[in-house]
């Protein structure tokens, strides 16, 4: 069982970023196998609406502009799960989230496909005044339902309640790692 985690904070030890580590560490005891990846390190470029916004990632499912996009649509491919956390800024995703979910969902929002039943956990961090999270967790809700990904949990975390929701965070990853292990299909001898 894979669990990739998309941090798309450009803070890699912040309060997103934390959150995350704690899950996949839950995760990881919990015996499953998880990558970390900041998307702050990956070349993303914002869709450009082919054919009026549904050019070939409608008709072929794939991307025509060239960056690492691609390689991370795989990385979740191989995944079983998706933990995605994100900073909330002004109520809303960072760019870096609308950027990568934006153009994923038009890649898998039409048929089932590789993320279709996978489990996704959502993390919301607000650092500031805590407000935004609500929205913040509905926009990734939204995502998640495009995808027809199946939603796990979601996490909303300030910087007021980081310390709790650092314990909470590592028994989600735990449970999320149980929850694809009770769902994996029996080896048989």
């Amino acid at each position: 069982m894979l669990i990739v985690g998309l941090n798309s904070s450009p803070n890699q030890d912040g309060l997103t970023a934390s959150v995350l580590k704690q899950v996949l560490a839950g995760a990881e005891a919990a015996g499953a196998e998880t990558v970390l990846v900041h998307m702050k390190e990956r070349t993303l470029e914002a869709c450009r609406q082919c054919d009026n916004g549904w050019g070939q990632c409608r008709q072929e499912h794939t991307c025509v502009i060239e960056d690492d996009f691609q390689a991370l649509r795989e990385q979740l491919h191989a995944a079983d799960a998706l933990v995605f956390a994100n900073p909330v800024y002004f109520g809303e995703l960072s760019e870096v989230a609308k950027t990568f979910l934006d153009r994923l969902r038009r890649c898998e929002a039409f048929e089932e496909g590789p993320l279709t039943g996978n489990l996704f956990l959502g993390i919301a961090a607000a650092g500031g005044s805590g407000g935004g999270i609500v929205s913040c967790q509905q926009v990734l809700e939204r995502y998640c339902q495009h995808m027809r990904m199946k939603l796990f949990d979601m996490i909303p975390v300030t910087r007021l309640t980081r310390e709790y929701k650092l314990e909470s965070a590592y028994l989600a990853g735990a449970a999320l790692a149980k929850a694809l292990a009770a769902s994996s299909p029996s080896p048989t001898g």
